[in-house]
């Protein structure tokens, strides 16, 4: 994939650094930023290209698979300082990493980084034994810099082969900094030569590194089965091994790992021996302050299980150091006060240091590292002598940064003991974020599809004219959401690349509807100003599904069945166009997580289940949303997959399931979970093996709805429910008039017209109002109109009924001419979406 031009994505990245990944340790305002992504919003689409492309000191982003479980290979950097930044929950490459040869100025740092390649016990993926370290760091004069990483070993395929299998190597590296990192060792096998042991979490010789609140696990050892039954473990590996040079330790574990299990066999069975915690050479020097070190326990064994490994083999210096260091934010704003935290001995004097980058100089062995650089003016403060909560906070000024970009401040608190003794807590790092970076969470990010090139979305002026690119600068945002204004057009997620998406992040809204001038969400009207999100990449589909061969897989996506996000919404858009969805499902709209569909079109859309919605479970709202015209193999207006009925829910409130065809269950399958349908109409839905309109599960609720007109010349045609469900005030074709429930009925609810203006039934123009004389007029129960979760009439008001109908017009309009049979005080609301106005 060739490189965006870097004018439209610098600001959104940058931004996204700082959200994604604060542990960046060298300020890069003059470098250059690049996007790694797998679905192809950004750069590239694999990480070893964008080292390749990038200059020292640059950054790389790398945004996790949102949609899929797609996992990126391993890289080498070599001669060349960059940062690469995964993620909140991490990125797994599927090979070794690799960083060499760094010249003395340079810095390489890999933050939020899942490198468990090698697990197969974790992750089922097959692997060639003894291939390299999860990560090895060679000859390296400049620093090296991990943080928030998860690195395993390869298995263990011979006993010579224990260096290959170690999370980590570092060799001749003359600064190396791992903060809160789990390293596991290689795990080993039974080869026909004998049990391997486990590999060592870390192997280090010739180097300087410094770990702070790390745990590191050796692997376990393997079991060897001999042909007369007998089983032999083998021990378990080192939690960390230091062949040469100095390592010092803050807080954290270090444990060795588990001997080979060998309890199974009709012959003896002995267990391996536990792998030793800490091993050191005499050729080495270690120290450890307030880390917890235990060697690992011996294998279980019939005959006689192994032995548990030594805590320390050779010379550890240990110290009490636990309960010292600073709690801080992720995050601040530039030139705003943000409150620090230091934690230390009472009775210690403490002095916070802060500055802008990071080094290792050795204080001794008690009192360990400085990692902090030259303090910023104003960064070294004495705080006075620690109370006897041992607490100390005050409110800190950040410094200015760069009004478009994110810089890095690091703090260290140090400690002086009533004995004179010094002691430097562990460091944390907080992103300073520019005037500009990009507007925090609640902001509104601006798009319009005749937008002049290279806006940043900050305004409708400046609004970016792809709305792929707006969603991916939009940050991770829950409590106040970050909204997405859509401008009046047609926008499609790729031009050629039927794999990509349009795809939510976490708390993202995506609201359309507006003309591009407005300043208020309740200004917007989506029905006089469309937004289209559409599949159809070339503009050549055709009538009956045709023309649909390059259509986008799935066109708006939100979390996947591994990765679920939450709080996301789309309102007031169609979705049309979608062919084959993720994995066959959901080729309209998936979901994984929590979501909120209000307002929508969603039409024209085929996969295998869920063609117009496929929800992964937890929690779907559709509010006011039409589904018609859409096709599947089951669940073809929608499918939702949940399965426990205390945490997943499916509503479908004031809604329209129209027109929609499938094999089995053409309008709603919902099999598990929770599912609740009130003010809504299923109707002409097909399906040719039965249960044409809505199948649902033991746990289900219906009221104030209508399911008619759907058909297979099966049973079960309207409904069918795996346990009897609760229904009220609904009209139901052919519903039994003996089943329990208040104010059901099974009479012809006299549409306006049926066919509609083409004479053809199950086509976009039949007219689904409520006619003259419709017994569905006032027969609604008040009380089971539900409250306004989406605020269709934007008052902000969230507890009250549901105000409007699916056209938008008043949800409790009197017909003088009606009986009111419902339930409640007049004006009384009707069946189904669409409220009747005589």
């Amino acid at each position: 994939m060739q490189p965006t031009q870097h004018s439209t994505f610098q600001r959104l990245r940058r931004a996204a650094c700082a959200l994604l990944a604060p542990a960046l340790l060298t300020a890069h305002a003059a470098a250059d930023v690049w996007v790694v992504d797998a679905e192809g919003a950004g750069d590239f689409e694999e990480i070893q290209p964008a080292i390749d492309a990038a200059q020292d000191g640059d950054t790389i982003l790398v945004r996790s698979p949102v949609g899929g479980e797609r996992r990126y290979p391993g890289f080498r950097i070599e001669a060349k300082g960059l940062a690469i930044l995964g993620p909140e929950q991490g990125t797994l490459p599927t090979g070794a990493v690799q960083v060499r040869g760094l010249a003395p100025d340079q810095v390489v740092v890999l933050s939020r980084l899942d490198m468990r390649w090698n697990a197969f016990e974790l992750w089922g993926l097959p692997r060639e034994p003894g291939a390299e370290p999860g990560l090895e760091l060679l000859h390296n004069a400049g620093r090296v810099r991990l943080q928030d990483c998860r690195i395993s070993g390869n298995v263990v395929a011979a006993p010579d082969q224990l260096r290959d299998s170690a999370a980590l190597v570092v060799e001749a590296s003359a600064d190396v900094v791992l903060r809160q990192c789990q390293l596991i060792g290689g795990v080993g096998l039974a080869p026909p030569q004998g049990p391997t042991p486990g590999a060592a979490a870390l192997e280090t010789s010739g180097s300087l590194v410094v770990l702070q609140e790390c745990e590191l696990e050796g692997g376990r050892g393997g079991t060897l089965t001999l042909p007369g039954g007998d089983r032999f473990g083998a021990a378990g590996g080192a939690g960390l091994s230091v062949a040469s040079g100095v390592v010092h330790a803050t807080g954290g574990r270090i444990l060795g790992g588990t001997g080979g299990h060998a309890s199974a066999g009709s012959g003896s069975s002995v267990g391996g021996r536990g792998g030793h915690a800490v091993v050191v050479s005499t050729a080495a020097v270690a120290y450890a302050v307030g880390v917890a070190i235990e060697g690992g326990p011996g294998g279980e064994g019939a005959t006689r299980s192994g032995r548990p490994g030594r805590d320390v083999l050779g010379s550890l210096t240990r110290f009490d150091g636990a309960g010292r260091g600073v709690q801080m934010a992720r995050f601040g704003r530039a030139l705003e006060a943000s409150r620090i935290v230091v934690r230390g001995h009472p009775g210690e004097r403490a002095l916070l240091l802060v500055s802008r980058d990071t080094h290792a100089r050795f204080f001794g062995p008690e009192a360990g590292f400085q990692v902090t650089r030259e303090p910023l003016p104003g960064g070294r403060m004495d705080l006075g002598v620690l109370p006897a909560s041992g607490e100390l906070a005050l409110d800190f000024v950040l410094p200015d940064a760069a009004p478009d970009g994110i810089e890095p401040l690091y703090f260290q608190a140090t400690f002086l003991d009533p004995g004179g003794q010094l002691h430097f807590g562990d460091t944390k790092v907080l992103g300073v974020i520019g005037a500009q970076a990009l507007p925090p969470c609640g902001a509104r990010i601006h798009v319009d599809a005749d937008a002049p090139l290279g806006g940043d979305g900050s305004s409708w002026g400046a609004a970016f004219r792809d709305l792929r690119q707006a969603l991916l600068s939009a940050p991770d945002c829950f409590d106040a959401p970050t909204e997405v204004w859509v401008a009046e057009g047609t926008y499609l997620p790729a031009l050629q690349n039927s794999a990509r998406s349009f795809v939510l992040r976490p708390g993202t809204w995506l609201v359309g509807g507006f003309a591009g001038d407005e300043l208020e969400r309740r200004e917007r009207d989506p029905v006089a100003r469309p937004v289209v999100l559409s599949g159809d990449l070339l503009g050549d589909d055709g009538p009956d599904f045709g023309g649909r061969s390059d259509n986008a897989r799935v066109v708006v996506r939100s979390g996947s069945r591994t990765s679920p996000v939450d709080g996301t919404r789309i309102d007031g858009v169609t979705v049309r166009g979608g062919e084959g969805g993720f994995d066959g499902d959901g080729a309209g709209v998936y979901v994984a997580g929590g979501a909120t569909l209000s307002r929508c079109t969603i039409e024209d859309n085929r996969g295998d289940f869920g063609g117009g919605v496929f929800c992964a479970g937890r929690l779907l709202n559709l509010v006011a949303c039409t589904l018609r015209g859409n096709a599947a193999s089951g669940g073809a207006g929608i499918t939702f997959s949940g399965r426990d009925v205390e945490s997943h829910l499916l509503r479908i409130e004031n809604c329209l399931v129209h027109a929609n065809s499938a094999s089995a269950a053409g309008g709603i399958l919902a099999g598990g979970g929770r599912v609740e349908i009130t003010n809504s109409t299923v109707h002409g839905n097909r399906a040719f093996l039965g249960f044409a309109g809505a199948s649902v599960g033991p746990a289900a609720t219906l009221a104030n709805t209508i399911l008619w007109g759907n058909g297979s010349g099966h049973f079960d045609d309207q409904l069918f429910a795996s346990a009897p469900p609760a229904i009220d005030y609904c009209c139901i074709q052919d519903l039994d008039p003996a089943f329990p429930g208040l104010g059901n009925q099974s009479l012809d609810p006299r549409f306006v017209d049926e066919l509609g203006a083409d004479g053809v039934a199950q086509t976009a123009d039949d007219d689904l109002r409520l006619g003259p004389g419709s017994p569905c007029d006032d027969a609604g129960a008040n009380a089971r109109v539900p409250p306004d979760r989406a605020d269709l009439d934007s008052d902000e008001n969230r507890l009250e009924p549901l105000p409007l109908d699916l056209l938008g017009h008043r949800r409790f309009s009197d017909d003088p001419g009606a009986a009111d049979v419902g339930a409640g005080s007049a004006p009384l609301t009707d069946l189904g979406p669409l409220e009747r106005r005589p």
